[in-house]
């Protein structure tokens, strides 16, 4: 993406920066938003005041199709829904534009982990693909450093960023500039880009341990995972006869932690869902490579039941 140094504005962390948008494009407007999401946005938009509208999901990601009310402003993850892990394809993003376009609105592209691709090619972000000023660019170094890194930024088009300087530019900037200074040279230097390239090797190890992990355990015949194309995490949908919560439940039991995808629901697994089966989050973060085969043997001893 090119742009102007002065068309972006950082922040601690992409929470500040989405309130700053509600600022900025008015608490009157209908916010809509992924559902399943990141839980913390649509808390973030309630809390200023906004109405949110919860949209579903399909195999190309958010969907306006059958929509009564379009948004006035629209969050998504396009190119790696968290936490579905659907990469939005060049068709959709383009239907997107058109309809937000048409209704005079805006798109925030949240941006959070595009680096960590690992098969496939890389879409054009809305932002590259607008022509019209009505993508606001946002993403964040904590994913890509680490999550005590807070510092994120949002790229803004330029009638939006005449309106922010008119509005908005009494706020002092809420990242040090010696935190910003150091990142900086750390990307100058090139130590920025050799960091994601050597941490895309690691979680692409990570991921195929999973992988061959599963293919190897008695679960195998229960589970399938998928979202393995990008990402920081997978997921593995269970083909038992068991809740979502007595899954995790029982792993915890057996000392794993893990999370359920109902979470990310605003009102838990949604009727016109596609998700039949429990679906549970394997981070590829926290992972050590070497108990991969002790936890699958807890899960095996926690949801077999001849174990």
């Amino acid at each position: 993406i090119e742009v102007s140094e002065e068309q972006i504005v950082v922040g601690a962390g992409s929470e500040y920066l989405a309130g700053l948008v509600i600022q900025l494009l008015g608490r009157d407007k209908i916010y809509g938003i992924e559902n399943p999401g990141y839980p913390k946005i649509s808390k973030i938009f309630s809390e200023q005041g906004a109405k949110i509208l919860p949209l579903p999901l399909d195999e190309q990601g958010l969907s306006l199709e059958g929509c009564d009310v379009l948004p006035d402003v629209l969050h998504i993850t396009p190119a790696h829904h968290f936490p579905l892990g659907i990469t939005m394809p060049a068709g959709r993003r383009w239907e997107l534009l058109f309809k937000i376009g048409q209704n005079h609105g805006y798109i925030i592209e949240d941006d959070y982990d595009s680096e960590f691709r690992y098969k496939g090619q890389i879409v054009p972000t809305l932002y590259e693909m607008d022509s019209n000023g009505r993508v606001i660019y946002l993403s964040t170094f904590a994913k890509l450093l680490a999550p005590s890194m807070r510092i994120s930024f949002m790229i803004l088009p330029p009638d939006l960023l005449k309106l922010y300087k008119e509005r908005l530019s009494f706020y002092a900037c809420t990242v040090p500039v010696f935190e910003q200074l150091t990142l900086a040279a750390f990307i100058e230097k090139g130590y920025f880009e050799r960091h994601i390239n050597r941490m895309k090797k690691i979680y692409r190890k990570r991921r195929d341990a999973v992988f061959s992990a599963f293919e190897n355990s008695e679960l195998r015949h229960y589970t399938e995972i998928g979202g393995g194309e990008a990402g920081l995490h997978l997921l593995l949908h269970v083909r038992m006869n068991i809740e979502e919560s007595e899954l995790i439940r029982r792993a915890k039991e057996e000392g794993v932690r893990i999370s359920g995808l109902n979470g990310y629901f605003l009102n838990g697994y949604e009727k016109n869902s596609k998700i039949s089966t429990p679906c549970l989050l394997l981070g590829l973060t926290g992972i050590d490579e070497e108990k991969i085969g002790q936890s699958l043997k807890a899960l095996e001893r926690a949801w077999l039941p001849s174990r």
